[in-house]
């Protein structure tokens, strides 16, 4: 078999087999080293920037939020990366370009937030309109793709994701949410 055949076989199989498990190197938006960036805002429960809290990405790279609750990470990799500031954490899944988020600061006791985006596991690119919860409880993400759901009182975060076009994926217990905001970042293949 010539060579063009085997990498144009290898190409089809990528973006088909278990990108939720095994999302990166395989696909064009996850192949690891392509340079990314991270931007996103920091806002309080009410709405309110989140000003001058400092951000720490996989615990050594750190930038301040400005007046408005922005902030940037110019240049990364791809791959999986960890965040923490003020009543934040947990991993994102940095993809090839600009990465958008938008992270609550719980500021009520008894209450946290899980927050994150839903991404195509193949390009990941945001996937606009997704569905995180369960039909009684639910959310749906921005056109950014990116998702903030309120969590009462130490309740656990287990998520059914869906969208139009997408297999729907039970993602199970992420574990409990109490007095701060859980970042996680939700990966749907297309549908066959």
């Amino acid at each position: 078999m010539s060579r063009f055949l085997v990498v144009l076989a290898l190409l089809s199989f990528s973006c088909n087999r278990d990108q939720l498990t095994r999302p990166f190197g395989a696909c064009t938006g996850f192949s690891a080293g392509q340079p990314a960036s991270l931007e996103g805002r920091l806002h309080y429960d009410t709405g309110a920037p989140a000003a001058g809290l400092k951000i720490t990405l996989d615990g050594n790279v750190q930038v301040e939020t400005d007046a408005g609750g922005q902030f940037v990470f110019p240049a990364l990799e791809t791959g999986v990366h960890t965040l923490q500031s003020t009543g934040i954490s947990g991993e994102m899944q940095i993809a090839q370009g600009r990465n958008y988020v938008d992270f609550p600061v719980p500021t009520y006791s008894t209450s946290g937030w899980a927050a994150g985006r839903v991404l195509d596991a193949c390009t990941g690119r945001p996937i606009a309109g997704a569905k995180v919860g369960n039909d009684s409880n639910f959310t749906t993400t921005a056109a950014d793709g990116t998702f903030n759901k309120f969590s009462c009182c130490n309740t656990s975060l287990g998520e059914t994701v869906s969208a139009n076009g997408y297999a729907t994926f039970n993602y199970g217990s992420n574990g409990r949410i109490f007095q701060h905001t859980k970042v996680v970042d939700y990966l749907l293949q297309r549908a066959k």
